[in-house]
């Protein structure tokens, strides 16, 4: 794992997960992630999000208040857009998952806008789920492993940087049959 970052985006996509911690955290977990937000941003980072998480994060919101809280919030992040583009890449990059391992099989089709917006505008993916972002197509960063209290229990959870590997992914797209 590098401790240089490389890439030719200053952009961070926010997994939905991310944002979904955040809503939903108890104890010191929500400040745990937002300092870790803060910190990225002072590295120069720009937040970001598809709007794919946008429908991922609204549907079911339990009430109106919740509703345009969670809609400001999302308005201070700049927005990818799920263009044609993006879907016909998703749709590639899930033709690879399937060629690659069947256990690819599980990634929800809102993984796949993510990760082909990841792709398309070379950003980094942060995610708490690295398991819908697989190896080979997406590369660890870094990891940053954070301890919080739920109730009288510590509990771990581990936030991924990651970045698309673009000649892998290229690479096994041109050698389909």
């Amino acid at each position: 794992m590098n401790d240089t970052l490389t890439t030719t985006s200053n952009h961070i996509l926010l997994d939905t997960n991310i944002l979904q911690f955040l809503q939903k955290a108890r104890g010191n977990l929500a400040t745990l992630i937002i300092n870790y937000l803060v910190e990225l941003t002072k590295d120069k980072f720009v937040l970001a999000i598809s709007n794919f998480s946008i429908f991922e994060l609204l549907d079911g919101c339990p009430t109106k208040e919740k509703e345009e809280k969670l809609i400001q919030t999302l308005e201070t992040l700049v927005r990818f857009e799920v263009s044609t583009q993006v879907l016909a890449t998703s749709a590639r990059l899930s033709t690879l998952y399937r060629k690659e391992k069947a256990e690819y099989d599980n990634i929800e089709d809102g993984d796949k806008i993510i990760g082909s917006t990841s792709i398309l505008t070379d950003s980094f993916i942060l995610t708490a789920n690295m398991r819908d972002f697989p190896r080979p197509f997406f590369i660890e960063e870094k990891i940053k492993h954070t301890i919080y209290k739920e109730g009288h229990n510590e509990k771990v959870i581990s936030i991924y940087l990651l970045k698309p590997d673009i000649e892998a992914i290229s690479y096994r797209f041109e050698r389909r049959p």
